[in-house]
């Protein structure tokens, strides 16, 4: 009964319509704002997972915010040699025995001036090892050339920086990291091209390169146990060098040492261990250094706990991050765009919820006089608050699905319009070259529930008010 008569009274008020109206135009609008940033979120996401960062990173715990890039200190961040993530060995097979883990892969990461013939370029590098990268970054397509494969020496540019540079594919490159006074130059055969799925000023300088050339670039140290051997080396052929200099009689006998053919024979032969005794490094010992590990895994959030307790129980100095920390300010800054278009969506959405509260309150209030006489000929507070509610509600649910339905049909119609984004800052924002929207069940549902929402709290203060008069008071269209 209460239902039945709430509905009549909905449909015999010409202000029901202006409601209704005002109701579903800001549902609509919040429904279309969501879907624009749900299809922000994802394009951006998925950018970065498939071509960048994977879905979680492990990285070495470092004093300043680190990313794949190097430092993230705000404002000041500059480029500083990113620690090695030690012990790889353990940390790897940590991963390999994780179910959740479907994939992983290494990388380095740097910071070089690349040089052709003069035309130098600042640019990020990453050292990897191929093809596992490119496989494991799915939306890295090959636009022209031939990358190099594992144990070749090689790089391969994004088509914007292939194109702007005019390096012919074959052609040696050089790349330049600053030492001190000094630097480090290593050239390398450009081998291919490749192309990101959008637009990004981080993508647009990033070299990938043959991890062995990054590695004798960025010139890392040998490890503890190398140091030691090299040092216990040293000291035997010291001691041996002593011994044989203390076997000699006199100052004389240094120069009548006898250099027979045979001595000279075998000082002349390049012994087997002539690359481990006259560089600091061997390539085979430096197969373990890397500076990330990059996951493909089915429980982001499970897997970051699991593996950040299992490094913290074994005393790893190192972390597994979300792939937005691991890609730092390049993301990050998209993230701070939408906060800031979220906070101006959300101003103009409370500005007409507050259009619609009021219609609905100065709905209620003009029927001070109706309620009183319902009171009047024995109503119950029950009963009337009830009633308005009941009204009110369906107000606002009515014009909720009225909402979500016109929300939905302009977001189809955006996407089919395929309207493209000249803008750079629009294309990094939603991670594609057109703007696209992308309706989801949680966004209907709780642009719903803001509707409802609206409806319960229009009908409480109002009848809470009007049922405070007295009904003869009421009756006579006093408001107090």
């Amino acid at each position: 009964m209460i239902i039945s008569l709430a509905f009549k009274n909905v449909i015999s008020r010409k202000s029901s319509l202006v409601i209704v109206i005002f109701i579903a135009f800001a549902i609509a609008l919040l429904v279309v704002t969501n879907a624009t940033l749900d299809s922000a979120e994802r394009g951006v996401r998925e950018s970065f997972k498939t071509s960048i960062t994977g879905d979680v990173v492990i990285r070495p715990k470092y004093d300043i915010p680190l990313s794949l890039f190097g430092d993230e200190t705000p404002f000041t961040g500059e480029f500083s040699t990113i620690p090695l993530l030690e012990p790889f060995e353990e940390i790897e097979s940590v991963c390999s025995r994780v179910k959740e883990i479907a994939s992983f892969v290494p990388i380095l990461s740097g910071r070089a001036i690349l040089d052709f013939y003069g035309d130098k370029e600042p640019c990020f590098v990453f050292g990897v090892e191929n093809p596992t990268y490119l496989n494991f970054m799915s939306s890295l397509k090959i636009s022209s050339g031939e990358p190099f494969k594992n144990g070749e020496e090689g790089v391969i540019l994004p088509s914007r920086f292939f194109d702007w540079l005019k390096v012919p594919l074959g052609n040696e490159v050089q790349f330049v990291v600053a030492d001190g006074l000094s630097s480090r130059i290593r050239s390398v055969p450009l081998r291919a091209s490749f192309e990101y799925p959008s637009e990004n000023s981080i993508f647009e300088r990033l070299a990938i390169l043959d991890a062995d050339t990054l590695r004798e670039l960025l010139s890392y140290p040998s490890t503890e146990t190398e140091k030691n051997a090299k040092a216990k080396e040293n000291s035997d052929l010291e001691t041996e060098q002593i011994g044989n200099f203390d076997s000699l009689d006199s100052i004389d006998d240094l120069f009548s040492l006898d250099f027979s053919a045979d001595f000279l024979t075998e000082i002349d032969e390049k012994p087997e261990n002539f690359e481990e005794r006259f560089f600091e490094q061997s390539p085979s010992s430096r197969k373990n250094q890397w500076n990330f590990l990059l996951l493909r895994t089915k429980k982001e959030a499970f897997i970051i706990k699991t593996l950040n307790k299992i490094f913290k129980e074994r005393g790893y100095n190192v972390e597994a991050v979300s792939w937005r920390s691991a890609a730092g300010s390049s993301a990050l800054y998209i993230y701070a765009l939408r906060i800031i278009l979220n906070a101006g969506i959300f101003v103009i959405l409370l500005a007409g919820f507050v259009i619609v509260n009021n219609s609905l309150v100065v709905g209620i209030l003009d029927r001070t006089r109706e309620i009183g006489t319902m009171r009047a000929l024995g109503a119950s507070r029950f009963f009337v608050s009830f009633e308005c509610m009941a009204e009110t509600m369906i107000l606002s649910c009515f014009a909720g699905l009225l909402g979500l339905f016109l929300g939905f049909l302009i977001s189809r119609l955006l996407n089919v319009a395929h309207i493209p984004l000249s803008n750079p800052f629009l294309s990094q924002l939603f991670g594609a070259d057109e703007f696209l929207t992308q309706i989801s069940a949680g966004n209907l549902f709780c642009s719903f529930l803001v509707a409802a929402f609206l409806g319960l709290f229009s009908w409480f203060r109002p009848v809470f008010i009007a049922l405070k008069v007295s009904p003869v008071s009421a009756m006579q269209g006093a408001s107090r």
